[in-house]
């Protein structure tokens, strides 16, 4: 009886053991499951949270962009379109409208600090930059995305087409920003939720923006400041190719969008974001 009741206790001691290591097997497994789980329902948030932000950007990009187009348009109605953009584009209308118009867009929405700090024209006339951007002047060279990052901030918070900012919207109502040094000095740019720079492409030119949803198919030609073709078939080729070099008339779409460059950090893959598909599709 004795022997037995010995056997007996080493058994059931063994057996707890067996028993404990499942219980703790079974636990690493629920707690690897529940973290997975949460990783994956904050990048979920995460993305979300980056489409809603660059749609609200995008709106205000949109909106000052386009004030400059009409201002343009009122330029030309009024008679304020420098006598020398209009001799340069042999007094053709809808060629001096064109031309005029890229021009200012390129001055108003630099997506480099050379642009913004530096003038540029067509034979016979130059733009002076802006002095918007007169406190980049000197500023060290950045990466581009953070340079169009810093440039996206000014253009939309500080000093927008319209003068005092963007809209009605606060650079608060527009996204989490934050202070980057450059130099001895620091700029703010907005940021995404993987805490990346959000940039912006002054003329975004690439196959998918090349589709029914941004071409006018009354136009001969599909690019929207030229619809009509008249840099692509000017017959002055001095002309043509010296407007094309300096303001990319090329027959494509141009838009300007906001960017995100997505959890990996890099521009130009898979994991992007562009405002204007965001747009396009109602987030």
């Amino acid at each position: 009886m004795k022997l037995t009741t010995r056997r007996t206790g080493r058994t059931r001691a063994a057996v707890t053991l067996i028993e404990l290591l499942v219980v703790l097997a079974i636990i690493a497994t629920l707690v690897a499951l529940t973290g997975a789980a949460v990783y994956k329902t904050a990048e979920i948030q995460k993305a979300r949270s980056t489409k809603n932000q660059l749609f609200k950007l995008q709106q205000s990009l949109d909106t000052e962009y386009e004030r400059i187009v009409k201002q343009c348009e009122t330029d030309q109605l009024q008679g304020r379109i420098p006598k020398e953009v209009i001799a340069f584009c042999d007094n053709d209308r809808e060629r001096i409208r064109a031309v005029w118009t890229a021009m200012k867009l390129r001055q108003h929405f630099p997506d480099s600090f050379a642009e913004a700090t530096s003038g540029f024209g067509i034979p016979g006339y130059n733009l002076q930059p802006l002095a918007t951007f007169a406190n980049l002047q000197g500023a060290p060279t950045l990466d581009p995305a953070t340079q169009s990052a810093v440039l996206l901030y000014i253009i939309l918070a500080e000093k927008s087409v319209s003068g005092g900012g963007a809209m009605a919207a606060s650079a608060d109502e527009l996204g989490l920003t934050r202070e980057i040094p450059v130099g001895n000095r620091g700029f703010r740019v907005f940021l995404d939720p993987y805490e990346n720079p959000i940039g912006f492409q002054r003329w975004r030119q690439s196959d998918d923006v090349q589709t029914p949803d941004y071409m006018d198919i009354k136009a001969v030609f599909h690019d929207p400041l030229d619809p009509t073709g008249k840099i692509v078939n000017w017959p002055d080729t001095t002309k043509r190719d010296a407007t094309r070099s300096a303001l990319q008339f090329n027959n494509r779409n141009r838009l300007a969008t906001v960017y995100s460059l997505g959890k990996d950090r890099q521009l130009g893959t898979e994991d992007d974001l562009y405002g204007y598909v965001l747009r396009r599709h109602g987030k």
